[in-house]
Parts: C-alpha cells; structure tokens; sequence
C-alpha cells in the first residue's frame, strides 16, 4: 500500500492508494501512525525502504511545519539504523543540507545518528567543516556518539580550539571514540 503524507494534493498523492493531507494540529498523529508503521514493519526491507522515502519526503517538502519534521526525523532514526548503509550522500536527501543548517541540524541528527556507515560520518564531517557554536557542538557530540574514528583528525584539531566549549566537547568526543588515535589527541590536547 502507498501513503502520500502531504498538505497538497501533488501529482505524487495521487498515485498514492492513500492521501493524508495534513492540517495544523494533526503532525502528531501522522507520527504516531508512522511509529505503528516502522513496528508493522519489523525487519523488512521493502517495507522499511518504503518507509524511508516517506519519511524523507516528509523533509524535503517546504511546507511541512517544523514539528512534523522534527516528528519524521525522529521516526527516520530507527528506520535508517535497520537499514543497509546508504552509498552515497545522496541517497540521504536532503539529510546532508539539514546538517549544515543550524536550525535543523537537530532534525538531521534525530535521523542519522544511529544510521550505520561512512557515508554518513562524512555528512557529518562536512557540515563540521562549516559550523560554528553550539551548531558546531551539536556535531561534535553527534561524532563522538557514532563513535566515529574517521572523525579523530577533525576531533584532534578542535581539541586545541580556542573556543574552550568546543574544545571542551572535542576532547568528550574523542573520549567516546576511543582507541590509540583518540587517546593520543586527547593527551596532546589536554597536556
């Protein structure tokens, strides 16, 4: 069965067996139908596949409200985690670009970070590159809970940050990565 979760009647719902239009008040509801969804689906990939596309369109649609997707984000997580790991950043749209903006970068992180692979440490370390604050904390912290050892030479740098917030988070994240590399930046950033 195919669901268009979508304000507007699009070209996209109507091929769908089923059109949810959504209205203000309602986000909850579609993320707990969503929630009963991801359960019915258990392990299968089709399913969860389908599911995923959902949910990532839910994101990429301008006039989703914030609630509704921080609600699919949220939702992705576990979806994305059960998932095989994506190949390229694209197959992630438009998680990548979410990443890199500081108001919905949480969005972003509700959804990847349980999400196995590379690919998607490297989304991280790209909008690493490019933020700055507690956007650039939120990162970090995310990095360190994937536990991403790819992320140690980034980690080191920020470890010696001027900023003793992002050092302070840097030297956290290194911690939770652990292993020789990370036990090294963390000594030489620490002294």
């Amino acid at each position: 069965m195919r669901t268009a979760i979508d304000p507007r009647r699009t070209s996209s719902a109507r091929w769908a067996d089923t059109w949810v239009g959504l209205d203000v008040g309602t986000d909850i509801v579609v993320a707990n139908a969503m929630g009963r969804e991801i359960i019915a689906a258990g392990k299968d990939t089709a399913k969860l596949t389908a599911l995923r596309g959902s949910l990532l369109a839910v994101l990429r649609h301008r006039d989703a409200s914030f609630a509704g997707r921080q609600a699919a984000g949220h939702r992705l997580g576990p979806v994305l985690a059960a998932l095989p790991a994506g190949e390229r950043a694209a197959d992630y749209r438009p998680l990548p670009a979410l990443l890199e903006d500081p108001r919905d970068c949480e969005i972003a992180r509700l959804a990847l970070e349980s999400a196995p692979g590379a690919v998607v440490d490297q989304m991280f370390l790209s909008a690493l590159e490019k933020a700055s604050g507690p956007h650039r904390i939120s990162l970090i912290n995310a990095l360190g809970s994937r536990r991403a050892a790819a992320a140690v030479p980034a980690l080191a740098q920020l470890a010696k940050d001027g900023d003793s917030a992002t050092a302070l988070a840097a030297v956290g994240a290194l911690g939770t990565v652990g292993g020789t590399a990370a036990d090294a930046a963390v000594k030489s950033a620490t002294g």
